[in-house]
């Protein structure tokens, strides 16, 4: 299987985009690379990330700056892609605070490490991972829709009656401790940004599914 990355990346971000870059490519992806913010628009940035992906390889994957991966990353990703029990987007992070935090809780609480979460939308936009065929329609539909990032693509795949699925353990984590660029993300008074299942292993994948 070949993967693509590209990692969304704010100026004001720098050291953590080179940092996250640097690891990233000491792994077999098909043409790393950063994409830069230049309109201080998380959709602009996210939309020119996930277009990078188109034509290059079979999966695209797209890192938020503040995503934290680790030495388990790269080869959990590729089983699990190979795994995965269906053909849609999938979310590398399961994390906490937002959304439906009983759900989640509960969720993550009944599935097996290396099974699957299904949720009708994306509700983590720090690391996801698509097949590059679904890119274009993607954003043709996306472009029409004012929401953010992470709802328009969930709003794809549920209008095209495809769940979104979900790493468990997590793949990536996310870095709250610098903060977030959108308005009212920071400091939410349920807790800290964090992955509730943080991979800590090889894990065999399987294609089970728990639903939120």
């Amino acid at each position: 299987m070949k993967i693509s990355i590209a990692i969304m990346a704010h100026p004001d971000r720098t050291v953590q985009a080179v940092a996250l870059y640097n690891k990233v490519a000491q792994y077999p992806f098909v043409s790393p690379h950063i994409i830069w913010d230049q309109q201080n628009s998380e959709w602009h940035t996210g939309r020119r990330a996930l277009a990078y992906g188109i034509g290059k390889a079979d999966v695209h994957v797209v890192l938020q700056d503040d995503a934290i991966i680790n030495e388990y990353f790269f080869t959990n990703l590729e089983k699990a892609l190979t795994a995965a029990p269906l053909r849609t987007c999938v979310s590398l992070y399961t994390g906490t605070v937002r959304p439906f935090n009983d759900r989640v809780t509960k969720a993550v609480a009944t599935a097996k490490d290396g099974s699957w979460l299904s949720g009708y939308l994306l509700f983590w936009g720090v690391a996801i991972a698509l097949p590059t065929d679904h890119i274009e329609p993607l954003l043709e539909f996306c472009d029409t829709d004012e929401d953010p990032y992470d709802t328009r693509i969930g709003k794809f795949y549920f209008g095209n009656m495809m769940r979104v699925l979900y790493t468990n353990p997590s793949l990536v984590d996310h870095d709250d401790d610098i903060g977030s660029l959108i308005e009212g993300r920071t400091d939410l008074p349920q807790g800290r940004r964090v992955a509730r299942n943080m991979i800590a292993t090889d894990v065999d994948w399987t294609k089970q599914i728990t639903e939120i």
